[in-house]
Parts: C-alpha cells; sequence; structure tokens
C-alpha cells in the first residue's frame, strides 16, 4: 500500500523524517492534486489508472464477491490471506496532473485500456 498525502504539511513531515517520494491521496479532487503539486517540498506520485484498495480489513465482509452501495456503485470484494479488500467494479483512469513527479499505473486488478472507466473524485466540486 502506498503511503498517501493529502496535504503540504504531510508532505514537509514525510521529507523531514528521511522519506523520498509519497503518493497524492487517491481521492483528491483536481484543484486540489493541483495545489498539493505546486506546494509540496517532497516529490508525489499521482496514481492515474488502476483499482485502488479503498478499503483493507481483517474483518471478513460477505459477500465475497461483490456488493453494491446506496448509489449504485458495485464493488468488488477479495479476501487475500487474513486481509479482505474492497476495489470499485469500475477501473479509475484520470488525466495526468502538472507537477507529479511520477504517474502510476497499476495494472494489478486492472487491464490497462478498459473501456469502462471513471474519474473517481477528480472532478468533484466541493461546495
Amino acid at each position: 500500500m502506498p503511503l498517501p498525502v493529502c496535504n503540504s504539511m504531510a508532505a514537509a513531515e514525510l521529507r523531514s523524517l528521511g522519506i523520498s517520494m509519497a503518493q497524492a491521496w487517491v481521492e483528491l479532487e483536481k484543484a486540489e492534486l493541483e495545489a498539493l503539486f505546486s506546494k509540496s517540498l517532497l516529490p508525489l506520485e499521482l496514481y492515474r489508472y488502476g483499482r485502488p484498495v479503498l478499503l483493507s480489513t481483517r474483518t471478513e465482509i460477505v459477500p465475497e464477491r461483490s456488493m453494491t452501495d446506496a448509489r449504485g456503485n458495485t464493488f468488488l470484494v477479495q479476501k487475500s490471506g487474513i486481509l479482505t479488500q474492497l476495489y470499485a467494479d469500475k477501473v479509475m483512469s484520470i488525466p495526468a496532473v502538472s507537477g507529479a513527479a511520477a504517474n502510476l499505473y497499476d495494472l494489478r486488478h486492472a487491464d490497462l485500456n478498459e473501456k469502462d472507466s471513471v474519474r473517481f473524485n477528480f472532478d468533484f466540486i466541493f461546495s
């Protein structure tokens, strides 16, 4: 699992502890990512493509194949060893954001160029 960073103060603290790179928090929207990349003293990577782990727990979730939330989003539930992990059914795919030190294409649970993709929180406008 990557070490997620959601603000420049967290990035500065990690840098002071000797960390050389971290990942921008996958749930940030475009404007927040742009601000974070412009202010961070620590190089940050951007999760651009894949199915990020949304939940990782030792609790067993039933059913172990899929589940749906109140908004109709479907999630995949997979057990691996002692951990149960939850992934979005649709692959996340977002465009490049200026200032990212690296781009991550996570193909552990996705195939490159899947047709059914979402932009996750990237276009969210906080009101």
